[in-house]
């Protein structure tokens, strides 16, 4: 299913951070780190992360990406790139390795640092292998700061199971008021880690909405279902 550790321990939900939980979107990333390594401190979790969308859920942002080693027309666009937003941690708790490089920290986020992940397969597609990509440096705007590529992540099928993985860029994670959270635990699924959860959350931060709580394996499984109707 595109480079993934036992789908059936990832518990995924998303929590809602509304605007009167924080006084400026710099706040939104901070307690979300909170509320992350809250998570973490629950007996049997080995791995806490979020991102704006979970793999096989057919979200689909896209940017166009220039790359600055690359020559463009001033009127020329490059092609459209698949594009998520991730915290530290991310990609250790799908279970996906990096093929180059580093993850992202928590300073980079909090400190703005221009930095950035690809995917194997655009590293693959624009230098010729994941190594050589870290170093080179990305943007999405033509106005924009250039990013430095300091991490390549194995491929990931976004767009669905029965899908080829896209050319994915990975930005940190920018002030986003709902995120989905994933939890590395072999208790994922059941109603004693959802009650956990519930009371984790809630102890720091009272009444946020926390939803769609599924594993990665119902995940997979619904993505399948999708390929399998017969019209």
């Amino acid at each position: 299913m595109g480079l993934f550790g036992r789908p059936e321990a990832l518990q995924t939900l998303r929590i809602s951070i509304p605007r009167s939980a924080a006084q400026s979107d710099a706040d939104i990333p901070r307690i979300q780190q909170n509320i992350a390594d809250r998570l973490a401190s629950i007996p049997g979790v080995s791995a806490v992360s979020l991102m704006n969308g979970l793999p096989m859920t057919n979200s689909a942002s896209q940017d166009p990406i220039f790359s600055r080693d690359h020559p463009y027309a001033a009127d020329q666009i490059p092609p459209l790139r698949r594009f998520i937003t991730t915290a530290p941690g991310a990609f250790a708790t799908l279970g996906t390795p990096l093929a180059a490089g580093r993850d992202l920290t928590w300073t980079d986020i909090h400190e703005k640092r221009k930095v950035v992940l690809v995917s194997e397969n655009f590293a693959s597609e624009y230098w010729g292998s994941a190594r050589n990509a870290i170093g080179k440096q990305i943007r999405s705007n033509p106005n924009d700061a250039w990013s430095e590529i300091v991490g390549v992540a194995g491929d990931i099928r976004h767009y669905g199971a029965d899908k080829k993985p896209p050319s994915t860029v990975y930005w940190p994670l920018k002030p986003s008021n709902s995120m989905a959270f994933m939890i590395r635990t072999p208790c994922a699924g059941t109603e004693s880690l959802f009650t956990e959860v519930r009371q984790t959350v809630w102890s720091a931060n009272p009444g946020l909405p926390i939803t769609d709580m599924r594993t990665m394996q119902q995940i997979y499984d619904r993505s399948m279902s999708r390929t399998s109707t017969v019209p």
